[in-house]
């Protein structure tokens, strides 16, 4: 189906074989989405319209990339490097920065029978996809040790109250009795909503002014306390029993016991919250930090830079690449945009130096597709042309091979694993990147200095037989 309405929409006939064969690997890399994505029957109108919006885009690679190989160049528009770059996934438009997002919105003049295609930004969508993926398994045990926690302290005031009941009518003081009885029903009032608090705590739902209401039967428990040291003792200290018969007597020394128990159950409440708090933030932390710590493994691995200057990079000096090189070890490693992908094939342009930039934040990995989308920089390496080539996000898939090209390409940078585990992935110092993606010309002169040593230098006779 695909392949039908690729032939109506780009006229491959005029093209020779080899040129066609480039445009239809570049054009199926953005619309393959479609027959994947899409499977009941009822949104085949959502994938025509969404044909209708990616075919104009899909023709313009086309023409680039005949331009391409006929020696000349084809600009394309910010907005539409954009959606090549960051693409269509899952009904979402990506978008890097909130910069690029607004542009895109202003600059494409968005169908109107599109309303349901979702602007989304890459970091928001990996903690989006993290939030389903990661589990927490001390959460069935928590919440049995909370549930055993209410029961308990259920229990414990339930006794309590008898026990007021039981000294307030043998106290014989009518005062004291309604006093009693009226507190007993704050007791009462407060029950119910504790039973709410605990069934929220497995959520972890408990809203402030609720946490308050909880906390207030502990003050009503404190009061009881206070009147029942007041009741049983006089102004000098000595206990007055004389009202209270022998079974009563029995029963208020019983109390502490279980204003003590309802204390600890309170303690044990409140550390079990902040266990739960703990356990979920650092699995999750743990997640995306391995996982990104992978991905940054390997992408530097095949970068073939060096920023050895910012230690965070874990680089070693690597060797300069030829165009073969480059194209040879890159394609064992990555299977990432077509768009440069067939810059970087034989006889398509001049060898890439690549700059990857896990610092952003916004490089993950997609446990459900088994890939890492990480945010990655593209330069010619020719010094005369200093222009940013290409801004994507490179897509990294665990293939058979893909441990054995990471071995063999292990002379190119040596991982030093101190370096890995890092509290934030987001550097102040990377900040320049950000401003190197919006053009080389607006960077200091120190930055632009350093990118001609490292990045755009020419290369000598040795990098060049290599």
């Amino acid at each position: 189906m695909i392949a039908s309405s690729l032939k109506q929409a780009i006229a491959l006939d005029q093209y020779p074989e080899p040129i066609a064969a480039g445009i239809r690997e570049s054009v199926f890399a953005i619309v393959s989405h479609l027959d994947t994505i899409v499977k009941d029957p009822e949104d085949l109108e959502s994938r025509a319209q969404l044909n209708r919006l990616f075919w104009p885009l899909a023709s313009r690679i086309a023409e680039s990339r005949v331009a391409l190989a006929s020696g000349t160049r084809l600009n394309f528009s910010r907005s539409e490097m954009m959606l090549i770059n960051f693409g269509y996934i899952d009904g979402r438009i990506f978008s890097g920065t909130e910069a690029d997002l607004d542009e895109i919105i202003d600059d494409i003049a968005w169908p109107p029978e599109m309303p349901d295609v979702e602007f989304i930004y890459l970091t928001e969508w990996a903690e989006k996809r993290y939030m389903k993926l990661i589990k927490v398994p001390q959460m069935h045990l928590l919440g049995h040790e909370l549930a055993s926690a209410r029961q308990t302290l259920r229990k414990c005031t339930e006794e309590f109250e008898s026990l007021c009941r039981a000294r307030a009518i043998t106290a014989g003081s009518g005062a004291e009795a309604k006093k009693y009885l009226s507190t007993v029903e704050q007791i009462d009032d407060i029950l119910p909503l504790y039973t709410v608090i605990a069934t929220k705590l497995r959520t972890a739902s408990l809203r402030p002014d609720e946490y308050r209401g909880y906390r207030n039967m502990k003050n009503v428990l404190g009061k009881l306390e206070d009147d029942r040291d007041r009741f049983i003792r006089g102004r000098d200290g000595s206990v007055k029993l004389r009202h209270i018969d022998r079974k009563t007597t029995f029963a208020l020394l019983k109390i502490p016991k279980y204003e003590m128990e309802i204390d600890r159950l309170d303690k044990e409440i409140r550390s079990l919250m902040q266990r739960r708090k703990e356990i979920t933030t650092d699995v999750k932390q743990q997640a995306v930090r391995d996982e990104v710590n992978l991905c940054r493994r390997l992408l530097r691995s095949a970068s073939g830079i060096s920023l050895e200057a910012f230690p965070h990079t874990y680089l070693s000096s690597p060797p300069a690449f030829t165009k073969a090189r480059v194209a040879e070890t890159v394609r064992q490693v990555l299977m990432y945009d077509h768009v440069l992908k067939h810059m970087i094939s034989d006889g398509s342009c001049d060898p890439l130096r690549f700059v990857f930039l896990p610092g952003r934040g916004n490089a993950f990995y997609d446990v459900s597709s088994k890939a890492a989308f990480v945010p990655v920089l593209a330069y010619s390496a020719d010094p005369v042309e200093p222009l940013v080539r290409a801004i994507g996000h490179f897509r990294l898939v665990q293939t058979a091979g893909l441990i054995q090209s990471y071995h063999e390409l292990s002379h190119i940078s040596k991982y030093r694993s101190r370096f890995v585990l890092r509290r934030t992935f987001t550097r102040d110092y990377w900040h320049w990147f950000d401003r190197e993606a919006r053009g080389f010309r607006k960077l200091s002169r120190n930055v632009r200095a350093w990118f001609a040593e490292h990045v755009f230098r020419p290369l000598n006779e040795e990098e060049v037989a290599q």
